[in-house]
């Protein structure tokens, strides 16, 4: 083993301290800190405004904002490949009626405020209403941006709702589309599924009369096994057996010279090294 440079530090183990009491303070701000990168992740699957504008603004990019790519889902989706749209229901496009009268009168208010305005009995839960919304910025009836303010030190996001100009035009509810749900598509392997159980559970024809059923031969059976099989042991000497005490299996001898040997190695690797980060 080559030798350490004669500068290096020597300090015996007797000189090592335990941390700072401060430690657990920078840990919990790292652990916020990844959460909410996690929880970025998440709003990012569930956003309603230009995809590319997220990643910009994640980034500090400012000049770029308010230009959308007009490729994403949210931008063009009816060039989606995945995603598969359906008509509004009457129930949805009367609700976004709603939403859009509500809008018209009011130049732009966050998602959050606009639930309690246009539904303030709850009609409406708010995970349904946040679809709608999104739905709503897809077909370009309203613009839904992504913000945030700062208080007591953190940021807290939420989005901006404002109605489009297409939103304007009188029948502009027409063009409301939103994504089918992937319970709802149909798929050939559970079809085929289903026929082939109903086929199973479906009843035998009867048969004629005067026809009788073939009878099936039996074959023998074996008596080899039954030969060669021990015989069973008594309920009693089975029971005592399961209840015994296992014998436990002794460990193996300590080395009393090898752990001396270890540890009076580790002691001078700590005098030639010093404490870490030294």
């Amino acid at each position: 083993m080559a030798e350490r440079s004669s500068t290096t530090p020597k300090t015996s183990a007797s000189a090592l301290s335990d941390g700072a009491v401060q430690w657990r303070e920078s840990y919990i701000e790292q652990r916020e800190h990844k959460m909410a990168q996690f929880q970025k992740k998440l709003s990012y699957c569930e956003v309603s405004s230009c995809r590319m504008l997220a990643p910009l603004r994640y980034f500090g990019d400012s000049e770029d904002l308010n230009r959308r790519c007009g490729h994403c889902d949210i931008c063009s989706p009816q060039e989606t490949i995945a995603q598969q749209l359906r008509e509004a229901t009457p129930k949805e496009t009367a609700r976004a009626t709603q939403i859009l009268e509500a809008l018209k009168k009011i130049e732009a208010v966050s998602a959050g405020r606009l639930y309690t305005q246009v539904f303030p009995d709850a009609v409406l839960d708010r995970r349904t209403f946040e679809e709608l919304i999104g739905a709503m910025a897809r077909s370009g009836l309203i613009v839904i941006t992504d913000t945030s303010f700062t208080k007591d030190g953190k940021e807290i996001e939420f989005r901006r709702v404002r109605i489009s100009d297409a939103g304007w035009a009188e029948d502009a509810v027409a063009a409301l589309r939103l994504p089918v749900e992937i319970e709802a598509i149909p798929r050939a392997k559970r079809s085929r599924k289903k026929t082939t159980a109903a086929a199973a559970r479906a009843p035998r024809p009867a048969a004629k009369a005067g026809e009788s059923k073939p009878k099936r031969e039996r074959k023998p059976r074996s008596t080899s096994k039954s030969e060669t099989k021990p015989p069973k042991r008594p309920a009693a000497e089975v029971e005592h057996a399961a209840s015994a005490p296992r014998a436990a299996t002794p460990p193996p001898a300590r080395n009393l010279k090898l752990e001396d040997a270890l540890k009076a190695w580790r002691f001078r690797r700590g005098e030639e090294e010093g404490p870490p980060g030294v």
